[in-house]
């Protein structure tokens, strides 16, 4: 099974700190979200994709230019957005599920996804586990 994960790259610190800058900090007990917490969430897919290499085909990518929140995609069966809101978590934020890759949005994802990809870092290359 192919799986693959676009998430924000924690590495720019300017680009962190502009997402969450109208962040609601009551949903995080008072903290905004930093390059801290997204690096432990690479670390955690990452940490998912040594335990699993047999079962699973996982790449793992970090973006500094998807508008969107993170990307999950499984195969050619489905694909998650997560959205960016200005004040909400991109993982209590509504997503978009699109679950049939013949559709013109599964294509104009997929189109743009392969673009995002030839341009983000592979995470493994930045973190080793």
């Amino acid at each position: 099974m192919d799986i693959s994960i676009l998430l924000l790259d924690y590495r720019n610190t300017k680009l962190v700190n502009v997402r969450f800058e109208l962040y609601d900090v009551t949903q995080t007990n008072g903290s905004k979200p930093d390059s801290a917490r997204i690096e432990k969430q690479v670390r955690a897919f990452l940490e998912l994709k040594r335990d699993f290499a047999e079962s699973i085909d996982m790449k793992v990518y970090l973006y500094t230019s998807w508008p969107f929140g993170h990307y999950y995609q499984i195969g050619q069966r489905i694909m998650y957005t997560g959205q960016f809101l200005p004040v909400d978590s991109a993982t209590s934020a509504p997503m978009t599920i699109i679950r049939n890759n013949q559709t013109a949005i599964w294509q104009q994802y997929q189109r743009n996804v392969e673009k995002m990809i030839k341009n983000a870092t592979d995470a493994e290359d930045v973190i080793e586990i």
